[in-house]
């Protein structure tokens, strides 16, 4: 086989492919359906599962919230989880059950969800909802959410938003935006696709039966969606339900966003290589649905698959200059169709947040990011980080 054909071709699927299955992902998420409402009827009651570490300064705003959405017989359980502050005690003030966990070698919140879940386990509830400490249940969200699961017997994913605080930076505009892509239109799409959504953080509804089935006891920095793909490979499906919203704030500071989108992407990228062997397993046992949450999982940060396209788009066009067009012919069509469905997005959905004017700052924030990148591949940071938020 020629060569240049060969090459053409492993391009396209490693680069061309990925940037169709992201442009179908955007294009079906404009549709925005808020599906059927679940919130109908009685339900049984649920247990809302927070670990937190180090969470004084905004718990007891998140209770105060959660509390008023609670119904007879629901429990909130708080796992303290290598507390050195007095989370623990203004839990025990709200009159909730506060577990303290303190393990110098098992740190992270998959551990922190297991010895919650260990406890519960003596009282089970049909329904467990996993929620951060930092966020917040839009009104009502929390028994759509229960409801939901409940009537499905599914796991059920709400929408969770991290919002810019008023008068932010570009910076901070621009993970608003990005957030919305990756966390609202992204699963729409795949919802519209007939595929499962990743699980996201938080605002999650589990059966019982389901969650206990799944051993959570884990330091990695990507414990949710890891548990999203290893349901997905068990054929449980987690539906995507924009009828409960989870809201949350992007951290003000310098240091404490960049810790954060650090940690974020890194164990993101770290993951990818892992997922290689089990998307290949997928296709081969004929699990498509599985493969494809596999492939999602596989594609870099926004930002980041939009330099390795250009990157690849730049070089295929100089080859085609020299009389080499097969790969050019091959990627341009799923790179056009990717930013062209970009472009949709941000002109539907992200012209309130980055403004045309914008577009300078937008260029300096992609420029900063290799930096960011750079960071990124000299370390092998696999132990999570709390946000400061001070």
């Amino acid at each position: 086989m020629n060569l240049e054909l060969v090459l053409a071709l492993v391009i396209f699927v490693v680069v061309g492919v990925p940037s169709i299955f992201l442009a179908l992902q955007y294009l079906f998420g404009l549709r925005s359906s808020f599906g059927r409402d679940d919130s109908e009827g009685s339900r049984n009651p649920c247990v809302v599962l927070i670990p937190a570490h180090n969470e004084s300064s905004i718990i007891a705003d998140t209770l105060t919230s959660l509390k008023s959405q609670l119904q007879i017989d629901d429990r909130i359980v708080i796992v303290a989880d290598n507390c050195s502050d007095n989370t623990a005690d203004i839990g025990r003030d709200f009159g909730f059950e506060v577990l303290e966990r303190s393990s110098d070698t098992e740190r992270g919140k998959g551990y922190a969800l297991d010895f919650g879940l260990q406890h519960i386990a003596k009282s089970p509830a049909a329904t467990v909802v996993i929620f951060d400490a930092d966020c917040e249940f839009l009104e009502g969200s929390l028994d759509v959410l229960v409801r939901a699961s409940q009537r499905r017997m599914r796991v059920v994913q709400s929408l969770y938003l991290m919002k810019a605080p008023k008068n932010a930076p570009l910076k901070i505009r621009l993970a608003e935006f990005a957030w919305k892509v990756k966390n609202q239109i992204r699963p729409e799409g795949q919802k519209m696709l007939g595929l499962s959504c990743q699980l996201q953080g938080a605002g999650m509804a589990f059966p019982w039966t389901i969650i206990t089935a799944q051993s959570l006891a884990s330091g990695s920095i990507v414990e949710d969606l890891e548990l999203g793909l290893k349901l997905s490979e068990r054929g449980e499906m987690v539906d995507y339900l924009p009828l409960a919203g989870v809201d949350s704030y992007f951290p003000m500071s310098d240091e404490a966003l960049e810790t954060q989108r650090t940690r974020w992407e890194h164990g993101h990228l770290a993951s990818i290589k892992e997922l290689i062997p089990r998307f290949l397993g997928a296709l081969v046992k004929g699990r498509l649905r599985a493969g494809l949450m596999m492939l999602d999982a596989m594609i870099p940060p926004t930002v980041l698959w939009l330099m390795i396209s250009t990157l690849n788009i730049c070089v295929a066009f100089v080859l085609f200059l020299f009389g080499y067009s097969l790969l050019f012919t091959l990627n341009f069509v799923p790179y056009l169709l990717m930013v062209f469905s970009l472009v949709l997005v941000w002109w539907i959905h992200g012209r309130s947040l980055v403004s045309g004017k914008d577009l300078f700052g937008v260029l300096s924030f992609i420029l900063k990011k290799i930096t960011l990148y750079k960071k990124i591949s000299k370390t092998k940071e696999k132990k999570w980080v709390k946000t400061d938020r001070g």
